[in-house]
């Protein structure tokens, strides 16, 4: 690169004065792996989003994507050596979830056969280690400095994670449960997901930590929906509140395909989640939905972008944050219509509840419309309780206490009831609450 251009890289992406000590444990990492690894492309791969993560460097405050998610307590971490870690049964059993699925194990980003249930029927899935050659050269394209910081990071410690296919009508959930074992450890799980055509598919991902601690999660997941077919993806999210949690998932959809994702946010100390979402074939469907609840000094970042590529395509999408104590939330949604994308119909709201005087809540919904018949809008609110409705409730009986966990948790939980799997829906539901009432 040269000067001039590396210059511009810097004024383009402001960057985060703390970004070398994590960069020199990425720079590790990777010669490690590269030392290791006697394929050339993957090492090609691994450099290149390196180099074009240390041109770029974590994004500061400046940078408006990161205005209101600071990652000084991220960078500044002193994260441990990359080690492989050990679950063992009892600690699968006590994490399954309460509904039938075949649970697939995950140890800090490592598919894990004999801990995992038999796949059911149309479902295969192997280890990213056996990706192919054309993906890791379009992931070789993806490697500039336009990408998002974590996601180079991900890629530059290209080792770890899934490739999950499914054929025709796949009845039982499938589980990816992720476990992350260190307490101050980095994990960067890359998974591959694809439902193939007029296939349906149930997945659930989990994120959990077993130890308490400044641990970094960096996953990505790759998901390719084909024509005709249904995906329906629930994400948990409920690492340590002292750990990290960076994440995207890139969603491409084809034509007649229709998707429904909820992502529930619990845990962490800063975590942010990206869902980017393109609409490639006519008459497809996304609906969108995300439910965090933020205490205590935690920040949540909830981020979706919807492309509308081609027309008669429709997308829908309910956000919602409740943030009590000193805790952030975060929500930023962009819409975008692309020229000729006639007939598409994009719906977008937001809503937030602020439990204290501390709380605080930055939203910015946005649409980018370059198409002239088109049916979309977005909004957001953000407010504390309405005092009319604990009114209502305590004139019939209810203590001020009950009242106001009654309309926290009706609000909180309501982009939790798209979810079609009532065992699934249930839950969810009850972790959410459960959380509002320790």
């Amino acid at each position: 690169m040269t000067t001039s251009s590396a210059s511009l890289a810097k004024q383009d992406f402001p960057r985060h004065p703390q970004s070398d000590k994590l960069l020199a444990w990425v720079r590790s990492a990777v010669e490690a792996l590269n030392a290791s690894d006697p394929r050339p492309l993957r090492r090609d791969v691994r450099m290149q989003a390196l180099q074009a993560l240390e041109t770029r460097g974590f994004p500061s405050r400046k940078d408006e994507d990161w205005q209101y998610t600071p990652l000084n307590d991220v960078l500044k971490a002193d994260y441990a050596t990359p080690a492989a870690g050990s679950v063992d049964a009892s600690q699968v059993e006590t994490m399954r979830p309460p509904f039938a699925a075949s649970v697939q194990v995950l140890v800090d980003g490592v598919w894990q056969p004999d801990l995992s249930d038999p796949l059911p029927k149309g479902v295969a899935l192997a280890s990213i280690e056996q990706v192919d050659e054309l993906t890791l050269k379009r992931w070789q394209q993806l490697a500039t400095v336009e990408r998002d910081a974590f996601e180079l990071m991900n890629l530059a410690l290209l080792e770890r994670g899934a490739q999950l296919s499914a054929t025709g009508m796949v009845d039982l959930p499938v589980v990816l449960l992720h476990l992350y074992t260190q307490s101050n450890g980095i994990a960067a799980p890359r998974h591959l997901l694809r439902v193939e055509p007029q296939a349906q598919l149930s997945l659930i991902e989990i994120h959990a930590t077993l130890r308490d601690g400044a641990a970094l999660s960096v996953p990505v997941m790759e998901t390719d929906v084909g024509s005709g077919g249904i995906l329906r993806h629930v994400k948990l999210q409920q690492v340590s509140e002292q750990a990290f949690h960076m994440a995207h998932h890139f969603l491409r959809q084809q034509d007649g395909s229709d998707s429904a994702s909820v992502y529930a946010a619990l845990g962490g100390s800063v975590t942010r989640h990206m869902t980017h979402t393109c609409l490639l074939g006519e008459n497809a469907n996304a609906d969108i939905n995300s439910a965090g609840l933020a205490t205590g000094t935690q920040v949540m970042d909830s981020r979706t972008y919807t492309g509308h590529d081609v027309p008669n395509c429709t997308s829908r999408q309910l956000h919602k944050l409740v943030v009590d104590d000193a805790a952030r939330g975060v929500f930023d949604g962009m819409i975008r219509v692309a020229r000729g994308a006639q007939k598409t119909d994009g719906l977008m709201d937001n809503k937030n509840l602020l439990l204290g005087p501390k709380a605080k809540v930055d939203a910015k919904p946005r649409l980018e419309i370059y198409a002239d018949d088109v049916k979309c809008s977005h909004g957001s609110a953000t407010g504390e309780l309405d005092r009319d409705q604990v009114f209502y409730l305590r004139a019939r009986g209810i203590s001020e206490a009950d009242a106001r966990l009654l309309i926290t948790t009706a609000f909180l939980t309501e982009p939790v009831e798209s979810i079609s799997n009532d065992a699934v829906r249930h839950w969810l539901h009850d972790l959410l609450a459960a959380k509002l009432n320790p």
